[in-house]
């Protein structure tokens, strides 16, 4: 049998009412410059641009220009739009102070302009209304007051859209073959004729005159057809050269060549004097 009065009794204490412990001191999120940034705390201080976490407020149907009060009070900040629909202008923020905001001009919208009618060739018997196009001797122009049988080019009714210019000089491209007969062992080469000579050889060359040179420079040729027979030679006069430095070979009979040679300015001295030879 167990007796009771030998176990041990444990005492507990009497609960009073719990007290709260005092207030710890509060984190801080530093105020931001005005209209810069923001800053959200996690953590630490966590550093946003503005733009990341809203869209600037702008005022896009305004009667009226903006003013030093239209500022970061009122909801505006630097980069935001005002649309004055009265007067046709668009302003940007630049400063957003309080009190003081400063919107840059950014520009005005012009008068539509005024479309162009494109009526063909002028005519005399045609009358003509403000903005009427017409064509003329290659220009073109556009009616700026009402007419008739007023030929343009004319300040006071026409305004000017294209000048027709000036014809440019011919080119010298070779059209003509001219043909060439020696004479006691001279040819000359008017370029008055043409830039392509052809001759057949029936003597010896010892004679080359080239005349009448423009004041263009162009390239000539000369194409020599050699003695069925027997080979005649050219021999270059005092001045002329060959573009190798020697006499190149004519001796094939009845074979053909081209000579070609250029010049540079006009007159005679203009001719560059260097003959190149080559054969068809």
């Amino acid at each position: 049998m167990i007796n009771s009065d030998s176990l041990p009794v444990a005492t507990i204490p009497l609960m009073g009412a719990a007290t709260a412990g005092a207030a710890g001191t509060p984190g801080i999120v530093p105020a931001p410059a005005a209209g810069d940034h923001t800053r959200v705390l996690t953590g630490g201080a966590t550093y946003l641009s503005l733009g990341d976490l809203a869209t600037k407020k702008s005022n896009l149907s305004a009667s009226s220009a903006p003013t030093a009060t239209s500022d970061l009070s009122a909801g505006y900040d630097v980069g935001s739009v005002w649309i004055d629909l009265v007067a046709n202008i668009s302003y940007i923020c630049v400063d957003s102070t309080t009190g003081s905001a400063i919107w840059d001009r950014r520009g005005q919208d012009g008068q539509p302009g005024q479309p162009i009618v494109h009526r063909g060739e002028w005519n005399s018997g045609a009358a003509y209304i403000t903005g009427d196009g017409v064509t003329r001797l290659g220009s073109s122009y556009f009616c700026i007051t009402g007419n008739t049988n007023q030929a343009p080019p004319n300040a006071t009714y026409w305004g000017i859209l294209a000048i027709k210019g000036d014809t440019g000089t011919a080119g010298t491209g070779i059209e003509t073959v001219v043909p060439i007969t020696s004479s006691a062992g001279a040819v000359v080469l008017s370029l008055a004729s043409g830039t392509a000579f052809t001759t057949s050889l029936i003597e010896n060359i010892t004679s080359i005159t080239v005349s009448n040179v423009p004041g263009a420079a162009i390239t000539a040729t000369w194409h020599v057809t050699q003695h069925a027979s027997a080979a005649k030679s050219i021999i270059l006069p005092t001045g002329f050269v060959w573009a190798t430095g020697t006499s190149p070979d004519f001796a094939s009979l009845g074979a053909k060549y081209i000579l070609t040679f250029k010049t540079i300015d006009s007159g005679t001295s203009g001719v560059e004097l260097v003959f190149r030879r080559r054969s068809l």
